[in-house]
């Protein structure tokens, strides 16, 4: 026998929206960074050929998908009781309190993971464009000259990495504002155990 699927309740329609607009603010946010960052390096830090050009954003291209699936895997794992709760609809179903405690710190735990999980990105990022320029070593390049553009090709994402994680923890934040009364109608916020302040 064939069921239709309930519609979906008003909590379960905000926290949808709410996931598409933080998930899209973050892979612009990223976006931008990294399109920032490689474009300084490119074309301004170092004199590069046009085949070096292609070949840095090509790195880009492929890196960036790469690393957004990962975050995307990571950030699930850590979300199932979140998105568990909101397939409830957080109608307080058996047994739910527990569900209900572990979503509420979640989600107030989210501006925090969003940002540590960009941040873990960006580490990753670093670490393989360094090893790309390494990759691309010139003989005529001394061991001096070598360590330190890899030195500043890693300071720079950082930099420019530690900016993005800032921009996603707040707009994460902003984001959230919307959603929060959903998990917190009688108010309480302040008293969830756990949560991260």
């Amino acid at each position: 026998m064939e069921t239709t699927p309930s519609p979906e309740n008003e909590f379960q329609t905000a926290y949808s929206r709410f996931g598409r607009q933080v998930t899209w603010s973050q892979i612009a946010a990223n976006l931008a960074g990294a399109l920032a960052v490689t474009s300084y390096f490119i074309f301004f830090y170092t004199k590069s050929s046009s085949s070096d050009i292609i070949e840095t954003y090509a790195v880009l291209a492929v890196m960036f998908p790469i690393l957004v699936v990962i975050a995307n895997l990571i950030y699930r794992r850590w979300g199932k009781d979140l998105a568990r709760y909101v397939e409830t609809g957080g109608d307080g179903r058996p047994g739910s309190k527990e569900l209900q405690i572990n979503a509420r710190r979640k989600i107030q735990d989210q501006p925090f993971v969003a940002a540590a999980l960009s941040g873990f990105n960006w580490l990753l990022a670093a670490v393989v464009m360094v090893v790309h320029q390494l990759i691309r070593v010139k003989a005529d390049q001394s061991g001096f000259d070598l360590f330190w553009e890899c030195t500043t090709i890693f300071i720079g994402i950082f930099i420019s990495g530690c900016v993005t994680i800032a921009i996603i923890f707040f707009a994460t934040e902003r984001h959230l504002r919307s959603i929060w009364p959903y998990f917190f109608p009688e108010g309480g916020f302040q008293r969830v155990p756990g949560a991260l302040r």
